[in-house]
């Protein structure tokens, strides 16, 4: 992010690594010498030009991301920090709530012990005049597609926060609102900041009681496991209002990828005969809950209808009944149309 009193980024580019300027007296090679040289710097070139066309693929939790000026970001950095990642995009419509509330939380939290990191995906928009519009400060990379699936990401918004040692402690959970999340955050950040000796004094303060409670967990942990399901779901359903948490935008999914989906058309009938994503199963929506057995739990559903609200209703219908892999298409059937006319007209 720019900072406008300075002139300078808020995240420090890399120092690149520059060839040396010449290579001094060459008389004393041979042609030979010449020639294996000359080969070895047309490799480099070659080299050189297919890794800057073919993007580098994350190898485990390290990766790069560049920032909005194509500033390269090495994660993890190597400063013992606390790290916060929100994925957004500027066409969610729940990143639009969460976006503020994490702002916040970023004044007021010490720059030197925590870096929070905006990780904008499956958007086509300029993130950074999104940024700059809403005035967010926070450092903002882009393309973080390409390292979503590291975390099980296949969806906008999602925020991790890391500790000290690079672990995951917190994920949004779905059906929280952007006020609940940051509050979460906060308090989670809160306690890894909290000096070591203040944390083992307070264990040791408790030890007996929470022995006592394990006990009375293990006892029931099956039935308090099955409790929090159902008020995770519960909560989806009611939070129904920004069903977008759960949503996956027709450009995330390469046209290539879109067989690896089982498309689920929940419109009328009519609706479905009219026009539908290709290869898509009708299911009208009020059916959905009733034929759960005829879907897969092995293959990622995605939901739709019109517009997005009724594919809604069914997914969560869908996830009481312990359905883990539904998504709803933002937007719908309209914005699939929208997105395969501008599509088209681009090839053209």
């Amino acid at each position: 992010m720019l900072n406008r009193a300075t002139g300078t980024h808020s995240l420090d580019p890399f120092h690149h690594f520059h060839p040396v300027q010449g290579i001094g007296q060459t008389h004393w090679l041979k042609p030979i010498g010449v020639a294996v040289f000359i080969g070895i710097l047309a490799f480099g070139m070659l080299l050189k030009s297919v890794q800057a066309a073919v993007p580098d693929v994350p190898m485990g939790k390290i990766w790069q991301l560049d920032d909005a000026w194509g500033q390269p970001y090495a994660f993890p950095a190597p400063n013992k920090k606390v790290h916060v990642l929100v994925f957004w995009a500027s066409w969610c419509p729940y990143c639009h709530k969460l976006m503020p509330e994490v702002e916040a939380l970023y004044q007021q939290l010490p720059r030197e012990k925590v870096e929070f990191l905006a990780i904008n995906a499956w958007d086509s928009a300029d993130p950074e005049a999104f940024m700059m519009e809403h005035d967010y400060q926070f450092p903002v990379l882009v393309h973080g597609e390409t390292i979503a699936p590291l975390y099980g990401i296949k969806a906008v918004p999602e925020v991790l926060v890391f500790d000290q040692n690079m672990n995951i402690v917190y994920r949004r959970r779905t059906g929280q609102s952007a006020r609940e999340v940051a509050n979460a955050m906060a308090e989670k950040i809160s306690a890894l900041l909290q000096p070591k000796s203040g944390q083992t004094a307070a264990s040791a303060e408790t030890g007996a009681s929470q022995s006592s409670a394990t006990l009375t967990e293990d006892k029931s942990g099956e039935a308090d496991q099955e409790a929090v399901a159902m008020d995770e779901v519960l909560s989806d359903f009611y939070a129904f209002a920004e069903p977008q948490g759960n949503a996956i935008a027709i450009q995330q999914i390469p046209v290539e990828d879109r067989s690896r989906y089982l498309w689920l058309d929940t419109r009328s009938a009519e609706k479905y005969r009219q026009g539908h994503i290709p290869g898509a199963v009708h299911m009208e929506w009020r059916e959905v809950y009733d034929r759960r057995g005829e879907l897969p739990h092995d293959r990622e559903i995605i939901l739709y209808c019109s517009g997005g609200v009724v594919a809604a209703q069914a997914m969560m219908g869908l996830k009481l009944a312990g359905f883990d892999n539904v998504h709803t298409l933002a937007g719908g059937y309209r914005r699939f149309v929208e997105y395969e006319q501008q599509r088209q007209q681009e090839k053209k």
